[in-house]
This record gives C-alpha cells, sequence and structure tokens, in this order.
C-alpha cells in the first residue's frame, strides 16, 4: 500500500489501523518476514484506541519540523521492535558492559559507523531483545533531514528518540544560508549537550552520510562540539548487517544478521582534546569493524 505524508494527515484512526501494518509490509521483500511482520503491527495497532491513533497520526505528521528533542512515542517504539524484529536472522551485542561502565563515569556518547536509513531501529530493537531495554530507551540520535522527508523514514524516526541536525554541506546539495545553517547547528548542539542532565545518552553518526562504497569514512571534525561536556565518556559502536537488511538504492528490507559491539570508553579529558577524543573513537570504531567495512587505507579520521 502507498501512503503519502500528505494522505495520512487526514487519515480517521480506523483507516489508519488498517493502513499501517499493510503499509508496512510494502518495504519488506521476503514473503514469509513479511507475514510475520504484518502479524506483529497488527497485534499492536489492535490494542489502539480511537484517541491513541489521533496522537500517533499527528506525531507522525510533525516529528522533525523544528529543532528539538522528539522523544519516542510509547506506541510505536514496542511496535517498531517488534516489527524490525522480525527481521533479524541473528542478533549479535558485543561489550554492553562498555556501556554500563561509561554510564558510572559521567555523560556519554555513543558514537558509531553509518550504514543505513535502520541502523537507530535495529539498534534499539537489538537491545530489546538483549533484555537492554534501560539503554535502548536511554538513546537519543542526531538525525540529519532526510531522515525525516520520506513517510516510511519518519515512521522510524518517530518510533525513537531523535535529534534534528542540519546536514552539512560537506554532504548535502541542500541550499541552506550559512547563517541559518549555523543556528539550526547551535540549536542541536545546546541541545545535545544537554541530554545527560535528563538521564538520556547522545548517538551520532560522525560520518555525516551513510557509507556509499560499504566502507567506513570520514568523521565530519564539527562532531567534537558535542563532547565538549565536563566528564565525557564516549563510547565507541561498530555494527553490520544493515546494509544487508536495507542498503542503499533499495526499497525494501530483507532478513539479516545483525551484531552490534561496543569498545572502551574514551575519556575525552584523558584523550586530550575533543578532536583527539573523536579520532581515537574513529580509529575504536575501525577496529571492530568486519574487514569488508573498514575504511580504505588513506582514508583520514577526520574530513
Amino acid at each position: 500500500m502507498d501512503l503519502s505524508l500528505e494522505q495520512l494527515t487526514n487519515l480517521p484512526p480506523s483507516t489508519l489501523f488498517a493502513a499501517l501494518p499493510e503499509f508496512l509490509a510494502t518495504h519488506i521483500s521476503e514473503p514469509q518476514a513479511r507475514l510475520a511482520a504484518t502479524h506483529a503491527v497488527r497485534e499492536r495497532v489492535a490494542t489502539w484506541t480511537d484517541a491513541e491513533g489521533i496522537v500517533v497520526r499527528d506525531h507522525l505528521a510533525s516529528v522533525g519540523a523544528e529543532i528539538q528533542l522528539y522523544e519516542a512515542l510509547p506506541l510505536l517504539r514496542p511496535l517498531s521492535r517488534d516489527w524490525l524484529g522480525t527481521l533479524f536472522k541473528t542478533v549479535t551485542v558485543n561489550g554492553i558492559e562498555n556501556v554500563d561502565s561509561a554510564l558510572t563515569q559521567g555523560p556519554v556518547v555513543v558514537i558509531g559507523n553509518h550504514l543505513s536509513y535502520v541502523d537507530t531501529q535495529a539498534t534499539d530493537a537489538a537491545l530489546a531483545q538483549m533484555g537492554r531495554e534501560d539503554i535502548a530507551n536511554r538513546l537519543v540520535t542526531v538525525a540529519g533531514p532526510k531522515v525525516y522527508e520520506a513517510l516510511f523514514r519518519r515512521f522510524a524516526a518517530a518510533c525513537l528518540s531523535t535529534l534534528p541536525v542540519p546536514q552539512s554541506g560537506a554532504v548535502s546539495n541542500v541550499n541552506v544560508s550559512a547563517r541559518d545553517l549555523a543556528r539550526q547547528a547551535i540549536q542541536s548542539l545546546k541541545i545535545g549537550k544537554s541530554l545527560p542532565e535528563r538521564g538520556l545518552v547522545l548517538q551520532i553518526y560522525p560520518e555525516g552520510t551513510r557509507t556509499r562504497n560499504g566502507r567506513m569514512g570520514s568523521f565530519l571534525r564539527g562532531v567534537h562540539r558535542y563532547l565538549a561536556v565536563p566528564g565525557c565518556q564516549i563510547v565507541p559502536m561498530s555494527h553490520s548487517g544493515t546494509d544487508v537488511m536495507f542498503p542503499i538504492g533499495s526499497d525494501t528490507l530483507s532478513p539479516a544478521d545483525y551484531t552490534i559491539t561496543y569498545g572502551t570508553p574514551i575519556s575525552v579529558e584523558a584523550a586530550g582534546s575533543t578532536r583527539d577524543a573523536l579520532t581515537a573513537a574513529w580509529h575504536a570504531v575501525r577496529q571492530a569493524l568486519p574487514e569488508h567495512l573498514q575504511p580504505d587505507a588513506d582514508t583520514p579520521p577526520l574530513a
């Protein structure tokens, strides 16, 4: 079923309840997985009241419109975990104790490689499957404007906690004035640095865009500003499998094995500077990736 954002805003709850499972099913290629995902979504939607349906509809219509913290909609988060979880052949989460350790030492920023539009959705579902909803529920992911454009990607964003950020001119052709770009970036940065006060954990993909050649690229050096928080600990995150699940250029998802590896925390203070800490994080992410995802030999850590 095709469903546009414009159509969504006018749907009555009963129509939304019927449309959502079919809409999400069209984005899964493998028949058995599509059937399982559709069943999982229908079971969740069947528990919603009309009032809750309106909340879901309005949240989907508005998420990402402003530079602000968008917390995951409680109605959608478990639906996302059920739906995306049907696409895992296997799930492996290594080094979760490193996240626990970092959280006892100070504010935490998780930094990882970027493979697919479903990276964050997969991370959230995997942590939930491993019984670590306590960590998944604290993650707030920095997201570029493309995440909120198409309705399918917007659905994923609405299921998660996200912080919009204007996409850097280094990775985007969007025509935004330098003044507006700076204003939006400063607002996002301010919110991001305030998250530890709310008990939340910032998650960033510092490449700024999904890999185009299958290998990790350089980190955008401007990301170091998010690390300027007293006592900040970086947890490197290397993950693989979402590039198979939802590769660039594909309109549908396929079942895949998914693996996350969290590395040893990096103290920004001990690293010497926020730029040095970001460089150290790049090397830590690189080293834990499978060989086919590691950056080319001449790739600089920061760009």
